[in-house]
């Protein structure tokens, strides 16, 4: 299962006022024992970023891509390419296809 350090440093955190997510979700995730449990931190921390500032967000979307990183570190191949690709796609629409994080 989820342990629980990294389960509490994630719902610890967002009671605060103001927090930092992608400093929460290193945390956290360096907290879990297995890759399991940092995919899940990852994937929390994506659908609350997603329900808070959009699917749209340079956040939300820096998120997705902790998850595809996460994903790739644990074989799962085809889930991380998936959402690299995702990544990719929503980079350029915001971005536009001349910026360094799209080329």
């Amino acid at each position: 299962g989820i342990s629980t350090l990294g389960a509490e440093i994630l719902h610890t955190s967002l009671r605060e006022p103001t927090f930092d997510l992608p400093i929460l979700e290193q945390q956290a995730a360096m907290s879990m024992s297995t890759s399991e449990e940092s995919e899940w931190i990852h994937r929390q921390v994506l659908a609350l970023l997603a329900k808070m500032l959009g699917e749209e967000h340079l956040d939300t979307i820096s998120a997705m891509d902790n998850l595809a990183i996460t994903s790739g570190d644990s074989d799962q191949l085809d889930e991380a390419i998936y959402v690299t690709r995702q990544v990719l796609e929503k980079q350029r629409q915001i971005l536009g296809d001349e910026n360094l994080a799209t080329i």
